[in-house]
Order: structure tokens, then sequence, then C-alpha cells
């Protein structure tokens, strides 16, 4: 099988001077876009010192989250909607609010 060629029997010789500058325009555009991307996301987050007991509970905290996101979506996957919507409510729903109140002062998250 041989590949496609124009009339002066040059492979991709169909395509027009107009299609080609077309298309370098377009990829042109694109790469200007895909430079300009790191400049318009500028982080603007704040920092939140912590001291290190808050680090620690906060840290075991968000580990405990992604514990119950698997477990849901494990649940979801098994088709188990009402059980992934309990242990959703439990373990990072409202009644999750409050687990840390325990703590001392210093080593909860938050302000």
């Amino acid at each position: 099988m041989s590949a496609p060629s124009g009339a002066d029997g040059k492979v991709g010789a169909g395509r027009t001077a107009s299609n080609r500058i077309i298309f370098m325009k377009k990829l042109s555009l694109l790469v200007v876009a895909l430079l300009s991307l790191p400049a318009a996301a500028e982080d603007l987050r704040l920092f939140a010192p912590l001291t290190p007991q808050a680090q620690e509970t906060l840290r075991l905290e968000m580990l405990d989250n992604l514990v119950a996101l698997n477990e849901i979506l494990a649940l979801l996957a098994d088709g188990k909607v009402k059980e992934a919507g309990e242990v959703a409510e439990t373990k990072l729903g409202k009644s999750a609010m409050g687990r840390n109140a325990r703590l001392p002062f210093e080593a909860r998250p938050g302000p």
C-alpha cells in the first residue's frame, strides 16, 4: 500500500499553501496559549501557620478522609449507594464535625 501523493508525486503535496498557513497559525496560537498558562496560574493561597501538633492532626484527618473516599467509591462500585451515603455522612459529613474538640487547643487545626 503506497502513501497518498499529490500531482507531483510528493507525499502531502495535495495541501494548498493556504491550508498550511492556516495550520501554522492555529499551531502558533496553541503554543502561545500553552506558554501563557503558567503565568495565568498565579498562586493566591495564603500560608496558614500551624503548630507541629496541629499539623499532625490535620495530616491524620486528611488520611482518614482519603480512606473514607476509597470506601465510598468501593461501595458505589458494588452498587451499594445507601451504604456509601451513610459512610459519607458519618466520616465526611456533619456527623464528622467536632472530632478534634477533645484535643488540646494547640493540637487543633484551624483558627
